[in-house]
């Protein structure tokens, strides 16, 4: 299987600055070094400068729920065609959603709007191939190590974040069903890699560890997750629209881990790393917190429609390249 090439393309990318979107347009303007990009978010941070040289990228800081048609379609007239477009733009952190769900009904909105542009490019003879890029937690979460949940199993959100990223899944089998465009889903286990907000776990051990402070778990820190390196999800998103149109596909990540192991693999790495890169002190305690509310147990994927046709990075080495990654540089605030 050959992995779509994006030469001479022209595509939309939507939450540009956040984690997973700036990775994927990392890889775009260093593989596919013809594609134009058309880059959105509402907000500019220093992710922008991982693609903010290149004359192959254009940013427009807007609201995706509140792009205009009528400004697709000029960009267009002057641009060309838009051959396919991404939607990575999500409120995404569970305790903001906890917090305050109303924010999150952005996510349900912005995936609409995309949505009618995609249904209005193909009405008047100018159709876009739009991914929708979704997670494994609108499964719910498992109580032992045994299940797994695949492309047709039930929907059973257990957060606000999680169900404003369902119903965005199901608006979109709505629409295919009803205006016959071409729209995928991809449901990702939990990422890691560079640039991502300094608010999601890993940067927050790497950032304790750094500053010397405790690391705080929630809970019992039993919880289970399944871990893939954001470069290898974004050359599966890539190579799923190889071969595929339509319908919902499981980005599975195969290395689960509880919250305490990861932190013992980060600490494995830290300390393999020159004293040069290190504090001169160095706490490791782990300080336990109470427990988020709802706080799924485990996530687990498998998939029954996507092959994937290349080998993930070990997670080893993703994870010792990412140590040293941070231990250099600040992580970003969302």
């Amino acid at each position: 299987m050959t992995m779509l090439d994006l030469n001479n393309k022209t595509i939309l990318v939507t939450g540009c600055c956040g984690f997973i979107a700036t990775n994927f347009i990392e890889m775009v303007v260093h593989e596919y070094p013809t594609c134009k990009i058309w880059a959105i978010d509402k907000n500019m941070n220093k992710n922008m400068q991982v693609w903010d040289n290149s004359s192959n990228v254009t940013y427009w800081e807007a609201c995706v729920e509140e792009i205009e048609i009528f400004d697709v379609c000029v960009y267009m007239k002057y641009n060309g065609n838009i051959d396919y477009i991404f939607n990575f733009a999500a409120e995404s952190h569970v305790d903001n959603s906890i917090n305050s769900a109303k924010d999150f009904l952005s996510n349900y909105s912005s995936t609409m709007n995309l949505l009618d542009i995609v249904v209005h490019l193909s009405e008047i003879g100018k159709p876009s191939q739009m991914v929708q890029i979704s997670t494994d937690e609108v499964y719910g979460h498992h109580t032992d190590m045994g299940t797994t949940s695949v492309e047709d199993s039930p929907l059973c959100p257990r957060n606000p974040y999680s169900a404003s990223k369902a119903g965005c899944d199901l608006l979109v089998e709505s629409y295919v069903q009803t205006h016959d465009i071409d729209v995928l889903v991809t449901r990702c286990t939990n990422n890691f890699g560079k640039y991502q907000f300094s608010e999601k776990f890993i940067p927050t051990i790497i950032n304790s560890l750094k500053s010397n402070n405790n690391i705080p778990v929630y809970g019992t820190g039993q919880n289970v997750r399944e871990w893939i390196d954001v470069r290898d999800h974004n050359k599966s998103i890539l190579d799923i629209l190889t071969n595929h149109k339509r319908g919902v596909y499981n980005v599975y990540g195969g290395t689960p881990k509880t919250n305490l192991e990861l932190i013992s693999d980060i600490l494995e790495v830290y300390n393999t790393l020159s004293d040069d890169d290190l504090p001169k002190t160095i706490k490791k305690d782990v300080k336990f917190v109470a427990d988020r509310k709802g706080h799924d147990m485990i996530y687990s994927i498998t998939s029954k429609r996507y092959n994937r046709s290349f080998d993930l990075t070990p997670y080893e080495e993703s994870l010792e390249d990412l140590v040293k990654y941070n231990m250099k540089n600040e992580t970003v605030d969302n």
